[in-house]
């Protein structure tokens, strides 16, 4: 039986906190909100009435539970309780699962056995957490992660391995552990400390775990988007899996139109992982897991990098071109694969290498094997990567991130000096590169903007007139250090000029003199297919403007964007291995006749007559 643990009742660590929190209060405080519950939406795959056997899951008819274990009431009667002493949240409400006929035995949840329940809670604020084009330039890619180690608490190794990889995406996040029998699966919107606690991490018990960060690129922010997705169609045969995918697809609606006319299948999401996972599932009943995995993934066209989870190990993938990082390392006793190292010293595992592109690596009692898929590409790695996205004590190709961002700062200088009295760089990713303009250009580095460390994700959104002014929340200026002051300010990227046009005028409202703005990386022209989130060429700034125009609107003394070949070099690594296709519009792998992926294109599928946009 496989069984989905959704939702999460914890209180913890504040939104955006960068302190690891011990995970959790006790379970007596977790279970106080069943009182305060109002509203069920089903876990993913689980689409039905009461009584009737739900899509994707052959298994007997669910019944609904009350915290004692027997058959509840409606559900205008359930649970709620019209005495709620906190007005701040909207009130939700708990649903438990078992199959019918099935009697409450031994320790779990609410007195169930572990294998007879699953629990899902409602995050009251998931709509609310989607990304605000207002507090971010350009979207995060996913996280994955994945572990086999059968004699460790592999739960609080993957939350640990995605909580360091947190800023790849912060919409939702995801646990699934498999026991030889079944998988339970954990999951919700919003940060990885506010999804999970003590009690979640205490039910997800087992050898194996994949757990996934998402930022969405195919399909909107909300819940049943949210990974790990089950699939269990044929868990009865042991052949129920769980899959998180890193990536965005380009052939999405090929693979959606073969699910219908092959098998007959409909997607119950609009992510195109999910087709990922029902082809997988198709597949497998068919011969080996291997066999259906190397099957999918040569189907597959597009940026991937795959975690996926059944009852006799661990998964990853990374597709042909490699253009999603993956790496794999080593515990005393296991392995595990994640999408950056950067998550291995805070679980104390060691770094082995990078998955190579069109790798398949197993994880399970005997160590790692690999396989390679059949078709070869050249390597078309994404650039964001290098200069921003990754963290700077990542390493991409075994080359530590923050060298070469030092490298780009150093490069800037080369291409466009200057004189001025400091050089600043735009907490976080800026900093790098504004080390390297100070030592090739020796103006002293100053920390002349302060970020707010708890301002990423907000469950309190704020009022349309500070919305526009979101920057000055998320940044201060130290005034007394920049007045009177020529300034270089650095900043990676911008994509659309929403908010690094309010830098510049912070600045100048602090009495800088001068300000003389250098990027590390060229202008983005051309939107990206490959799992940044901007698909429509008229949101790029440096596709509606020249650098003079954009200069003028940003009301900088100076703009330079480092040079494609500039950048390129500081990676140290070829020019042909690098996708660019932002910046030189050259797209590596092939998009549709009719034009690249759009990110509501299966919600417009199933809703043509909606506006999803």
């Amino acid at each position: 039986m496989s069984m989905q643990v959704q939702g999460s009742s914890s209180s913890g660590p504040q939104p955006g906190s960068a302190q690891a929190p011990s995970p959790g209060p006790p379970l007596a405080a977790s279970l106080a909100c069943v009182a305060r519950a109002s509203a069920i939406i089903p876990p993913h795959g689980m689409s039905y009435e009461e009584g009737q056997q739900p899509k994707f899951a052959p298994q007997p008819p669910l019944r609904n539970l009350d915290a004692s274990g027997a058959r509840a009431g409606s559900e205008a009667g359930m649970g709620t309780d019209s005495q709620q002493s906190d007005t701040s949240r909207p009130p939700r409400r708990i649903r438990l699962y078992r199959p019918a006929g099935a009697e409450p035995a031994g320790e779990g949840i609410l007195g169930l056995p572990l294998a007879q329940a699953a629990l899902e809670s409602i995050n009251p604020y998931s709509a609310s957490l989607s990304a605000d084009p207002a507090w971010r330039e350009s979207s995060e890619k996913c996280a994955i992660f994945g572990i086999y180690a059968s004699e460790r608490d592999v739960s609080r190794i993957a939350y640990y391995g995605l909580f360091a990889q947190q800023h790849r995406g912060q919409e939702s996040s995801g646990i699934a552990v498999a026991n030889g029998e079944h998988i339970v699966c954990h999951k919700d919107m919003g940060l990885v400390n506010q999804v999970f606690n003590e009690d979640i991490l205490q039910l997800l018990k087992g050898p194996a775990a994949i757990g996934h960060n998402r930022y969405s690129t195919t399909g909107g922010s909300v819940k049943l988007n949210a990974q790990p997705l089950i699939f269990n169609k044929h868990f009865q045969r042991r052949r129920g899996l769980a899959l998180g995918h890193n990536g965005n697809l380009v052939n999405t609606m090929e693979l959606r139109q073969l699910l219908l006319e092959q098998f007959g299948v409909t997607p119950q999401t609009t992510s195109d992982t999910e087709l990922i996972g029902l082809l997988l599932q198709e597949y497998f009943v068919h011969g080996s897991f291997e066999e259906a995995l190397l099957k999918v993934c040569n189907l597959c066209r597009g940026a991937f990098c795959l975690v996926v989870l059944t009852a006799d190990g661990v998964w990853a993938a990374r597709d042909p071109w490699g253009v999603r990082p993956l790496c794999l390392g080593r515990l005393k006793k296991g392995y595990v694969v994640a999408s950056e190292n950067c998550a291995f010293p805070l679980i104390g595992a060691e770094y082995v290498r990078e998955v190579e592109p069109g790798e398949i690596v197993r994880l399970d009692d005997k160590g790692f094997t690999s396989w390679h898929m059949e078709r070869p590409a050249q390597r078309k790695h994404c650039m964001f990567e290098y200069f921003y996205f990754s963290r700077p004590d990542t390493l991409l190709r075994d080359s530590e991130v923050y060298s070469m961002r030092f490298r780009m700062g150093q490069q800037l200088f080369h291409e466009a000096p200057v004189e001025a009295d400091m050089v600043i760089g735009v907490p976080e990713s800026g900093r790098p590169a504004a080390e390297g303009f100070s030592a090739a250009s020796g103006i002293p580095v100053r920390e002349g903007l302060v970020k707010n460390r708890y301002v990423a994700r907000t469950f309190i959104q704020p009022m349309q007139s500070m919305r526009a002014e979101g920057v000055r929340m998320k940044y201060s200026v130290l005034e007394q250090t920049v007045r009177g002051k020529r300034v270089v300010l650095i900043d990676d990227s911008i994509v659309r000029g929403n908010t690094t046009r309010q830098i510049p005028e912070m600045l100048r409202e602090a009495g800088a003199t001068e300000i003389h703005m250098r990027i590390s990386s060229s202008p983005i022209i051309h939107p990206c297919y490959y799992g940044i989130d901007f698909g429509d060429p008229e949101e790029l700034i440096a596709h509606r403007m020249s650098v003079a125009e954009i200069r003028e609107h940003l009301g900088v003394d100076s703009l330079h964007y480092i040079s494609v070949d500039g950048m390129v070099e500081s990676t140290g690594f070829p020019k042909p291995d690098f996708c660019l296709a932002c910046f030189n519009g050259e797209y590596p792998i092939k998009l549709p006749e009719n034009g690249g992926p759009r990110k509501f294109m299966l919600e417009q599928e199933s809703h043509p007559d909606q506006n999803t946009g």
